[in-house]
């Protein structure tokens, strides 16, 4: 059950923001003012100030505070941070002298301080019939763990409320993780295993069983695999949690190698995976997917070769970019896009003589979303194309990958056009050029006005021409 306390690192950042510079008051001054009928806002900043300042003179004046209505919490913050054994005695001592959410807070206080002695006082407290004090008891002995805090959090495993089991099975996943990073990983494992089992909720089990493949060391990866060829679906979200991180040489092999005898959704969260390693060894398996009969694997796969791919799968892209699934051609577009091992832009352009239509759309469409000016010249033939899509497509990504130095091209593209259509496409290229500011500058054309006037002696012609290349 989550209760309404703050954390000390966002006290602290409290502390940073409101406290004056150092020195300011005296801890006896301080003291004062908590003994004082000061307004609780006084009383409130007096406490920030203790934290940082304090010592053990100033204990009895803060746990004097602790059952006072919106001084409490100011006084419990500052009691944990004191360097001094009487402040943890003062909070264990006030667990008697409280109730409800004072008891609580007091409980959780005890919890931060990590007071192994007050590990008799919050056993009981587990079967508090508040929910809100016997969750912070178990919270608490999850934080403080060692060996009594851990026969009390088992004993209370199968006897607490059901509102404060979860708050018990959270403190000994706690006290699990205490264990492993102690390197007893034996005692961390059978916490673990006990947590694992299928009557325990989703979340619970999904954390220890990626504890029970930590404890596992270099025998990660093969937990992982045997996660993953299993049917316990909660295993198999624990394993890919930790899969991405696993640095075995061999993960990528195993990885792959698992891909073709997996059910879709777990390839799909295999693809995934490979995808956020980005390992090319897995791209052949990559590929193989794409060959899959279910639709979303595909997707998956395409999604992968955008990052694991290199200029030898720009085909394979390309023709998934004519997909009439909408979902396959975003993502084969996504992929070219997002290539970059190899020279993708030599083969972007090498494809594109040969290309079907519906294909060589797609190419010149990568090239430009690529800004690739290298294929400008390449363009610029298609741009002669009698196909009137290929032609309109070239003269489209021409608009935004032509620069200066492509004018002279460009105007004779102009004069050679055979309709108006035509004309008006390759205008637009000219109109793009001059709104893009060359070195600060822009597109001087004034040079070719004269060849152009001369060639279109007709007014629809003419003043098209000078209009677009004056702008």
């Amino acid at each position: 059950m989550k209760t309404n306390f703050l954390s000390p690192l966002s006290l602290a950042g409290l502390l940073v923001l409101n406290i004056p510079a150092a020195g300011a008051e005296t801890e006896s001054e301080l003291i004062a003012t908590l003994q004082s009928n000061a307004s609780i806002v006084q009383k409130c900043e007096a406490c920030q100030k203790m934290r940082l300042i304090g010592t053990v003179k100033a204990v009895p004046a803060l746990a004097a505070l602790l059952n006072q209505e919106r001084v409490s919490q100011a006084a419990r913050f500052a009691l944990e941070g004191l360097p001094a054994p009487e402040a943890s005695a003062a909070l264990r001592e006030a667990v008697g002298k409280t109730s409800g959410l004072f008891k609580a807070g007091v409980v959780d206080s005890l919890g931060w301080r990590r007071d192994a002695a007050a590990v008799p006082l919050l056993t009981p407290l587990l079967a508090d019939p508040d929910v809100a004090v016997a969750s912070e008891a178990a919270a608490a002995l999850g934080r403080i763990a060692g060996k009594e805090a851990l026969t009390a959090l088992k004993a209370a495993r199968e006897s607490a409320a059901p509102a404060v089991r979860s708050a018990v099975l959270e403190a000994l996943m706690r006290c699990a993780e205490k264990l492993l990073a102690e390197g007893k990983v034996a005692d961390a494992r059978a916490i673990y295993e006990s947590l694992a089992k299928t009557s325990e909720l989703d979340p619970i089990r999904v954390a220890a069983c990626a504890g029970l493949i930590r404890c596992a060391g270099k025998g990660a990866l093969t937990q992982i695999k045997s996660a993953l060829q299993g049917k316990d679906g909660v295993a198999q979200i624990a394993a890919l949690q930790l899969a991405g991180g696993i640095q075995d040489p061999r993960a990528t092999e195993v990885f792959t190698g698992l891909l073709p005898k997996s059910q879709p959704a777990l390839q799909i969260a295999l693809l995934a995976l490979l995808r956020t390693r980005d390992d090319v060894a897995a791209l052949p398996a990559v590929q193989a997917a794409m060959r899959s009969q279910d639709p979303v694997v595909r997707t998956a796969a395409l999604a992968a070769l955008g990052e694991l791919g290199d200029a030898s799968t720009v085909s394979l892209l390309a023709d998934a970019a004519t997909s009439r699934d909408a979902a396959e051609q975003k993502a084969a577009r996504q992929a070219l896009a997002s290539l970059r091992r190899g020279d993708v832009a030599s083969a972007l352009v090498a494809q594109l003589s040969n290309a079907v239509p519906a294909v060589q759309m797609e190419l010149i469409r990568a090239l430009a979303t690529r800004d690739e000016q290298s294929a400008v010249p390449a363009l610029l033939q298609l741009a002669r194309s009698d196909r009137p899509a290929t032609l309109k497509a070239a003269l489209q990504a021409l608009a935004s990958l032509a620069d200066g130095t492509h004018v002279g091209a460009l105007v004779q593209l102009l004069i050679d056009a055979k309709d108006a259509d035509t004309r008006a496409e390759v205008v637009s290229v000219f109109e793009s050029l001059a709104e893009r500011p060359a070195g600060g500058k822009g597109l001087d054309v004034e040079p070719i006005l004269h060849g152009l006037t001369a060639r279109f002696r007709d007014a629809a012609g003419a003043d098209a021409g000078r209009r677009a290349l004056r702008q």
